[in-house]
């Protein structure tokens, strides 16, 4: 998805240039001040890049913040319960280098960002806990599909919230790739 900010990209990465990336399950953004929050912890750990699970916002959109931070998110549908949404916050350094983001699913988001030497593909996911097998299946195959079809010259980053479980009749996670 084309960004409706201007283009004013710039490399994120380079030799000297660090970086900073984490994630954090934010339970929901719909609340109110919950996005500040998120901003918040994203400047207490000092990250350029935050993805988040768990936003629990309808549809798929970009926004800019009160704060000059930036929020893609691909969100639900009509789900009344508005359960899962992923989405990625960033800072403007790193909002520069984004050249493009598509939302996947309510489950699934991927940014790419331009850096000096490859570029980046950040994959920020959030796993299904239901025990429906066919919805597992289905959110390990789109994940599938779409680290694969990522450009074999990016670093690929896939940042999950795998909602394992624990015991005795765990059956393990499958890795991607």
């Amino acid at each position: 998805m084309k960004s409706k900010w201007p283009d004013i990209r710039g490399d994120l990465f380079g030799m000297k240039w660090k970086m900073i990336i984490g994630f954090w399950n934010a339970k929901t953004l719909r609340e109110y001040g919950k996005l500040e929050q998120a901003e918040k912890e994203m400047t207490n750990y000092n990250l350029d890049i935050m993805g988040l699970s768990e936003t629990r916002l309808k549809e798929s959109s970009e926004i800019k913040t009160q704060n000059g931070n930036f929020l893609i998110f691909s969100g639900v549908g009509e789900d009344i319960e508005h359960r899962g949404g992923v989405g990625i916050l960033m800072n403007k350094e790193a909002r520069r280098s984004l050249v493009e983001w598509s939302p996947i699913s309510e489950r699934i988001i991927l940014a790419r960002f331009k850096t000096k030497i490859h570029n980046l593909t950040i994959i920020q996911c959030y796993a299904p806990t239901e025990m429906d097998k066919d919805m597992k299946e289905n959110f390990y195959q789109q994940l599938h599909e779409t680290v694969t079809a990522v450009q074999k010259k990016d670093v690929i980053i896939v940042m999950e919230d795998m909602n394992a479980k624990i015991g005795s009749n765990n059956e393990g996670l499958e890795h991607v790739r």
